[in-house]
């Protein structure tokens, strides 16, 4: 398992290391289509660009899924969200082994996932390492729409930590303490960042439609 940062780092070196990619950031695509000959994307300063194929990976508000799906253009609520966190292993009490790969556990409509990662260094020495997790959770839908996460049924936006009231935190960590063992229990303790080390919680509402 690998940190987002860990992976966006490499993917990024890689490219940067392919004189045959061309990576334009800040590029902001407003429409896409496609002929007899090949499909191109139209940024927001007007140019087009031309290709073999257009791969849309681009999210809940993809542009893509509108060009290819005019009639479903947005991404639908799946009603519930993850919770992802992570803290550095050497914070945690409990004496634990980590696993060596992923842990899946179930506790009623809450389903979590437990993997290490390799610390801040890159080290995978046993205590050095993080501790990511992803928590599926159906009860907070309120905060969702509250937030503005959600509109009707629609994904606009993820959350942050900002977004999340103490008393959300507090209601976490014990419905944590009832639902998951350790070292998880420990892990998912919440607080805002910067109280514990490189610890981090966010909200992402997960959406039930995907681009064709």
């Amino acid at each position: 398992m690998q940190s987002w940062m860990a992976v966006h780092a490499r993917l990024r070196a890689a490219v940067d290391a392919d004189p045959y990619i061309e990576l334009r950031s800040h590029t902001i695509v407003r429409s896409v289509d496609q002929g007899a000959d090949s499909a191109w994307v139209i940024t927001s300063d007007q140019q087009t660009f031309r290709g073999d194929v257009v791969i849309g990976a681009d999210g809940h508000g993809s542009v893509v899924r509108l060009g290819v799906a005019p009639d479903k253009p947005d991404a639908t609520f799946a009603g519930y969200l993850i919770w992802l966190g992570l803290t550095n292993e050497s914070s945690l009490a409990s004496s634990r082994r980590l696993p060596r790969d992923v842990d899946i556990l179930s506790g009623g409509q809450d389903y979590l996932l437990g993997y290490p990662l390799p610390g801040p260094d890159g080290s995978v020495a046993p205590g050095s390492r993080q501790v990511g997790w992803a928590w599926y959770d159906a009860s907070h839908n309120d905060l969702l729409r509250e937030t503005g996460s959600v509109v009707g049924n629609v994904v606009r936006r993820s959350l942050t930590s900002a977004d999340i009231p103490e008393a959300t935190f507090r209601e976490l960590a014990d419905k944590a303490k009832n639902l998951w063992p350790s070292p998880w229990r420990e892990a998912r303790r919440p607080r805002r960042p910067g109280r514990s080390s490189r610890e981090c919680w966010s909200g992402t509402a997960i959406s039930g439609s995907l681009p064709v």
